[in-house]
């Protein structure tokens, strides 16, 4: 059997890349070989660019907005073509050019003054059904 000295790694020869190593704990000389994994794209993937993520909000989006412990105020709403949402208690509300996530943080600010304590609000775009 070889001895590994003190060294936990050590090549087997030039060419190869596989890896001896040594567990600091194990029985002396007990040893094992770690090759390492050769990581290539799925086949399916290759050539291919992801669309960009669309972010921001736009007219004729389709959104789920749940107002938590609030049954009346969670719904499907829809941007208008003026970018606008109806929005029970606040009424028209900016919604193209915002992220779900701004959306969000801007009805929770405006829900918060007078109408609801500490409301707790997701938004999030309904998928087109066209789209894939």
């Amino acid at each position: 059997m070889a001895k590994f000295g003190y060294s936990p790694c050590r090549r087997l020869d030039p060419g190869d890349s596989a890896v001896v190593r040594r567990h600091p704990d194990a029985v002396a000389g007990v040893a094992f070989v770690v090759r390492p994994a050769v990581l290539a794209p799925a086949p399916a993937a290759v050539g291919q660019v992801p669309a960009p993520k669309r972010e921001t909000l736009q007219s004729s989006d389709r959104l789920k907005i749940t107002v938590y412990r609030e049954k009346d105020l969670t719904g499907e709403y829809q941007v208008n073509d003026k970018g606008m949402i109806s929005f029970p208690l606040i009424g028209q509300v900016k919604a193209a050019g915002f992220t779900p996530a701004q959306l969000q943080q801007n009805l929770v600010t405006t829900l918060s003054n007078g109408y609801l304590v500490k409301p707790d609000i997701n938004v999030e775009r309904v998928p087109d059904c066209n789209s894939k």
